[in-house]
This record gives C-alpha cells, sequence and structure tokens, in this order.
C-alpha cells in the first residue's frame, strides 16, 4: 500500500551523486535527513489535514465551506514566521488545492508527494 513511499527513498538515493555534485559530500547526509524530516512531516500534516479534520468538518458543513475552513486551519496552524498576509497567500491556497486533489483522486499519495516536494524545493531554495 505504501510502496510510493519506497519509490521515494529511492529515488532520494538515486539523486545522492547530483547532490553530491550540487552541494558537495558533506551535505548529501544533510539532504538526506531533511528528505526524511519532509517525508514523515507531509505525511503526517496530509494524513491530518485531508483524512481526518476535512471528513470531521464534511459532517459539519458543506463540502466547500470544510474545504475553506481547513484550508485556513492549515494555514494558521503552520505559521512559519514569514509575514502574517504572505502566510495566508501561500498556505491558504495550498491548503485548499491539496485538499481538491485528495477529494478529486481520492488518493492521498498525491498530495503527500506535492507536500513533500514542495517542502524539498523550498528548503534548497533556502540553503
Amino acid at each position: 500500500k505504501f510502496y510510493w513511499f519506497i519509490k521515494i527513498f529511492k529515488h532520494l538515493f538515486k539523486c545522492e551523486v547530483w547532490v553530491n555534485l550540487y552541494l558537495g559530500h558533506k551535505n548529501t547526509i544533510m539532504m538526506l535527513l531533511l528528505g526524511i524530516k519532509y517525508l514523515i512531516v507531509s505525511f503526517s500534516e496530509e494524513l491530518l489535514f485531508r483524512c481526518y479534520i476535512q471528513k470531521l468538518l464534511e459532517t459539519q458543513f458543506k463540502k466547500i465551506t470544510a474545504t475553506i475552513v481547513q484550508s485556513l486551519l492549515f494555514a494558521f496552524l503552520f505559521y512559519s514566521g514569514l509575514p502574517l498576509i504572505l502566510n495566508l497567500l501561500v498556505r491558504f491556497p495550498a491548503g485548499g488545492l491539496l485538499s481538491i486533489i485528495y477529494k478529486k483522486t481520492k488518493n492521498i499519495n498525491y498530495p503527500i508527494s506535492i507536500h513533500f516536494m514542495y517542502d524539498m524545493i523550498i528548503n534548497i531554495i533556502w540553503l
């Protein structure tokens, strides 16, 4: 069931040569550890927000209202220290988009993978 999880790890190790060339050997281990960290983070956050909070809210509200409320919660709970408006401009639409993807595909693996890739790309940019 979680074969995709193993595929991501295999891909991370295949990328080791690229990471070595780009960042140097010392940072390869750091990148792999960050990959593991963001895999755990994206997995747990998506399960919590898409599989639990979204479904719970849908028992009380219409689907669109539940999506908006869960997106706002996603934006506020994972406040990153950015200015509040910037945080909302990034995380509110991200939460809504990930929720829509989950609803359309009925597969939590897609939002987890997108969330993971986003976190990794942002981290590489800010290195």
